[in-house]
């Protein structure tokens, strides 16, 4: 931790800061669901649990995020994008189901984050007429949740 540190204190002096913004603490992260904010979907999507992740590569310019699997974020002095956190497609035939997630939020310090999850699921094809009768949800839907997260 000390180099992670070190590493950390000299992309300040050197001027890798852009003014106004600030590089990410490289490390363990606790992530804290904010609830839902809001929601064309049914309530019982899934939904991330409180739990912990890691921030590496990071640089004025983006990081990594690091749980299940691996996304990259930019970063534009304080605030960042995650666009591509996940993505599933489920073909049925000639249909197919797309499930998104991207990530958007802000630093208010290099160890703390707040942002927003918003998930997204759509259907293209010939099965989508039936999507409220099968799976009881009518799509396309989507829900935004607010997160909190800070560096140990």
């Amino acid at each position: 931790m000390r180099i992670a540190a070190l590493a950390f204190a000299l992309a300040g002096l050197t001027g890798c800061v852009p003014e106004g913004g600030v590089i990410p603490w490289p490390g363990v992260w606790d992530y804290t669901d904010g609830g839902v904010l809001e929601t064309t979907c049914p309530d019982d999507l899934y939904r991330d649990p409180d739990a912990t992740f890691a921030i590496e590569g990071v640089s004025a310019r983006g990081f990594t995020i690091v749980e299940a699997e691996r996304f990259d974020c930019t970063l534009d002095g304080l605030t960042f994008a995650c666009p591509q956190r996940r993505r599933v497609e489920v073909p049925v035939g000639d249909t197919t189901l797309t499930w998104s997630v991207r990530v958007d939020g802000a630093f208010t310090t290099a160890r703390a984050m707040s942002g927003e999850q918003t998930l997204s699921v759509a259907c293209t094809g010939g099965l989508c007429d039936l999507d409220l009768i099968l799976l009881g949800v009518d799509l396309p839907c989507a829900y935004t949740v607010a997160f909190d997260a800070t560096a140990r």
